[in-house]
């Protein structure tokens, strides 16, 4: 199951020139914890994003000033996601809560579910008549008029149109469901590894998943064929996002952010983000424009500058990440790890397990990351990994997160 957590050694971003006009134009301090997920209400003019710590940070996407700052998940926030109509926030996280809000007075109006097993992504159907939560406990789905269903299977990614749902999972499968009846559709099979991001175009008849395998697949929602590949991100693809008039896609990668034309399958564009993953991508208020966080305290907007735009942060200390996720029978998995980075030079391989971290023991990758909001800067730890059936122990200091 695929956890939104990345160990920060290092930040900055390039970008390349591409065939559209997006154009790098900001960045936007988050404090002074990791972000974990964006949010943006195209409706209402609002971002949203999720930290580390269970706080989420609200702005006016126009001018990025603060307009509130919830304490929402003490065991630390994966994703926060506006409704389509913008007059709500639905929040959830490590605690396993899953929580409205309302939008204008930035209160809790309902809590959907108390606590239960971690929740890893959080989706609104597009009539912002139902919300779906995915964990490794499974989806639970919510009419907000009342009622739920549950969907079992540990799930990575979840999307909702109409009277379906589609989750990922973690064995390359991704699944369809009918909510009205309960039951599942076909299945659709392509990716290896973990399916960690799913959307259902408007047409009703497509669905796009990105996998840790690299790859963007296109389905045709009904039969499970397959439609279309988008190949081109080197490394883990984390999140996606229709962009305005959803004739685009744009993908949040290892390798930074990529734009599809979904009807050729070709990409338009490319940012790439030196020392640093891109994961989470929300279509921002422009029709260029999208908001991206690589899991460091900031939140970039890329676009069509309409003055000054800032030149794109760089930072040349040598470092690296460590994505993390659900693995079975114990232990935190290594899903990417960057070429040249402190991470690799470390020792870290993708494949790797975490089973522990100094005396404590890593079950799964939640202990891992409950070990990380005790660690501060400067912490020197043995990591206990089990690689090729066999067990070895990397060294390693932890850096620190950009401007914190």
């Amino acid at each position: 199951m695929m956890v939104a957590f990345l160990l920060a050694l290092d930040s900055g971003m390039r970008a390349e020139t591409g065939t559209s006009r997006i154009e790098f134009v900001r960045t936007i301090v988050a404090g002074d914890e990791p972000v974990l997920s964006v949010s943006v209400s195209r409706s209402r003019g609002l971002a949203a994003a999720a930290r580390r710590d269970g706080q989420v940070v609200i702005w006016d996407a126009w001018t990025w000033r603060e307009c509130a700052r919830l304490q929402a998940h003490p065991g630390g926030c994966a994703a926060a996601v506006f409704a389509p109509n913008g007059r709500m926030l639905a929040t959830a996280g490590g605690d396993g809560s899953v929580k409205l809000w309302n939008a204008s007075t930035w209160t809790v109006e309902r809590v959907l579910r108390a606590e239960g097993d971690p929740v890893v992504a959080l989706a609104f159907d597009p009539e912002g008549t139902r919300i779906a939560a995915a964990g490794p406990d499974g989806t639970h789905a919510w009419t907000l008029g009342g009622g739920s269903i549950a969907l079992p299977g540990a799930a990575s990614s979840v999307a909702l149109r109409g009277e379906w749902a589609v989750t990922g999972g973690d064995e390359g499968e991704v699944r369809v469901w009918n909510l009205a009846s309960g039951t599942e559709g076909v299945r659709l099979k392509g990716h290896a590894g973990v399916v960690s991001a799913v959307l259902i175009h408007p047409g009703g008849a497509r669905v796009i998943t990105g996998g840790v395998d690299h790859a963007i697949q296109v389905w045709d929602l009904r039969t499970g064929d397959k439609v279309r590949s988008l190949l081109g991100h080197k490394g883990a693809v984390r999140a996606l996002a229709l962009l305005p008039g959803a004739r685009r896609v744009a993908s949040a990668g290892m390798d930074g952010v990529r734009v599809w034309d979904l009807a050729s399958g070709q990409p338009i564009h490319a940012m790439e983000m030196n020392g640093i993953s891109a994961c989470a991508v929300a279509a921002g208020l422009g029709t260029e424009s999208i908001v991206v966080t690589g899991g460091d305290n900031r939140v970039w907007v890329w676009g069509t500058p309409r003055g000054p735009r800032e030149e794109p942060p760089a930072d040349t200390r040598p470092g690296g990440f460590l994505g993390v996720s659900y693995v079975d029978g114990g232990g935190a998995l290594v899903q990417g790890v960057f070429k040249d980075s402190a991470a690799e030079r470390a020792g870290f391989r993708v494949g790797d397990v975490i089973v522990g971290v100094d005396d404590v023991p890593v079950d799964r990758s939640e202990d891992f990351l409950n070990y990380m909001r005790r660690s501060h800067e400067g912490d020197d730890v043995h990591v206990r990994v089990q690689r090729g059936g066999e067990s070895r122990v990397i060294r390693v200091k932890f850096g620190r997160w950009k401007d914190q």
